[in-house]
């Protein structure tokens, strides 16, 4: 459809009851859907509140905001955008955050626009501390009981960089640094003239979803089974970056070029160098010993004292978890019933393992998790041991990886790097990212931020190299004042 000069603005008494809905469940599905993707607690916890709250998680209830909505968003958020569109799709594909549809620039140029659901952002501690002390009530207590406060900090950073579309324009261009030489990955071009908090334009990328990709023959079929796996080992072994919220509407593929594309960028995860060393570890000894395996479980961040109940059994758990690596026959995730196998290694104890893992142990595995879904519903086996088979332990590997590491984690001596801003003395922002985020420090920071910035008199590059050469020190990088906000940049 062509567009006019102006939106009509009609309809939206019509549509007024429909937002008041959103508003009140968009929050609550979006957070009992991502926790629902993670194994364990989050998962347990977010089917009880789902069953409680009417959620099915089998699909999304939230119904598609209509167009005259959509438009009138793109006028108030993105005029320049509104003004250079030539056509919109009714159509749309809805999420948990928003909805997404397709659209052609009076350039000609095809687009994809995602808008965010009005209310999602308001209600995400209240509705996170609700889901984070059900996951309490389902794990063992006392002492065994896993660290609320943190995994509420951990993942209410996590899930606000979703609710963020420029934080995920940013984290898009970072996957395309990384991801370039990864040959059959395509990551959309972002326009960041047009893209706002709550609206994301990026270029329109057709491919077959996986629902298409299940009626292709099962050779093909294999083929993008391998190339998923492949994707997934390269980032967490190569690259530290993962697509942590693997789920059919977040991807798709073109078997004719052998790429997957890869859409949503909202959920990336980012291994530091050790985090990715303890699980090629991890992975090369098979686990190893009892006291080996927990020696690359507290690499990884894993709790010491809370691990102590299943000490004498960890190495078996681990052997476990790791067969569908070492197996001798090729991968049938259909057929792997991981549960079944933890509950006869630990039995009830299997709390005790997952609530002594990190938070952020808890995202890689939804990744897997949905990798694994992908492959199971391709309805093929695959060889995964191939995809591991350069982990090796030898001298020379193993030598070069520690130097590498070492030489990475020597230069920074802080852990995170942090970012708060202050509205009114309200914090409206909180990231806190690697040490060796400081590299990219400005691009955490919008244009005009840091051209105000900069006005008064503070020099971001010179802060910037001076961090670097002090190998990441401790530090405030410095504090700005700008009208009615103020932002503060340290590490930690």
């Amino acid at each position: 459809m062509k567009w006019t000069q102006a939106v009509k603005f009609g309809h939206i008494g019509l549509i007024s009851g429909l937002l008041n809905y959103v508003n009140k469940e968009a929050g609550r599905l979006y957070l009992v859907k991502n926790l629902e993707r993670m194994p364990g607690l989050p998962a347990k916890a977010a089917q009880i509140l789902g069953m409680k709250n009417g959620i099915d998680l089998g699909s999304t209830p939230i119904p598609p905001l209509p167009i005259e909505w959509v438009k009138t968003q793109i006028l108030k958020e993105s005029p320049l955008l509104f003004r250079d569109l030539d056509e919109i799709s009714p159509d749309s594909v809805t999420a948990s955050l928003g909805q997404v549809h397709y659209g052609k620039l009076k350039s000609g140029q095809e687009i994809a626009i995602k808008v965010q659901f009005p209310g999602v952002r308001e209600s995400l501690h209240d509705q996170l501390d609700l889901i984070l002390d059900s996951m309490n009530r389902f794990g063992p207590k006392n002492k065994m009981a896993f660290n609320q406060a943190a995994y509420h900090k951990y993942f209410y950073v996590f899930f606000e960089k979703e609710l963020n579309y420029l934080v995920e324009a940013k984290q898009q261009k970072l996957a395309l640094e990384s991801w370039s030489a990864h040959s059959n990955v395509i990551v959309p071009q972002i326009y960041e003239q047009y893209s706002t908090p709550t609206v994301l334009v990026q270029s329109y990328e057709p491919s077959e979803s996986l629902e298409q990709l299940k009626h292709r023959s099962p050779d093909e079929r294999k083929i993008i089974a391998r190339d998923i796996l492949r994707f997934f080992s390269y980032g967490i072994f190569e690259q530290g970056l993962i697509q942590s919220d693997f789920h059919a509407g977040n991807w798709g593929y073109r078997p004719e070029e052998r790429k997957l594309v890869i859409y949503d960028y909202g959920a990336l995860l980012t291994l530091d160098p050790q985090q990715s060393l303890a699980l090629r570890e991890f992975i090369a000894r098979r686990g190893g010993s009892d006291h080996e395996c927990v020696r690359n479980l507290l690499k990884m961040g894993f709790n010491e004292k809370k691990l102590e109940p299943i000490g004498p059994r960890i190495s078996s758990l681990c052997r476990e978890l790791l067969d569908p690596i070492f197996g001798n026959q090729e991968f049938d995730p259909r057929h792997w019933d991981i549960s079944s196998k933890i509950d006869s290694t630990v039995g009830s104890d299997k709390w005790i393992f997952r609530v002594a893992g990190p938070p952020w142990f808890l995202i890689l595995m939804r990744g897997l998790y949905g990798a694994f879904q992908a492959v199971s519903e391709l309805q093929v086996s695959v060889p995964v041991a191939d995809f591991f088979s350069e982990i090796s332990l030898n001298e020379n590997r193993q030598e070069k990886n520690s130097t590498a590491t070492a030489s990475t984690t020597a230069t920074y001596l802080s852990q995170f790097l942090k970012i708060r801003v202050l509205e009114n003395d309200r914090e409206i922002v909180y990231l806190e990212m690697p040490a060796r985020a400081i590299e990219q420090m400005e691009d955490l920071l919008s244009d005009d931020v840091i051209e105000k910035i900069k006005s008064q008199g503070i020099d971001i590059s010179d802060i910037q190299q001076k961090a670097i050469r002090s190998r990441g020190e401790q530090q405030i990088l410095f504090e700005a004042h700008l009208s009615h906000r103020s932002y503060r940049v340290w590490l930690e």
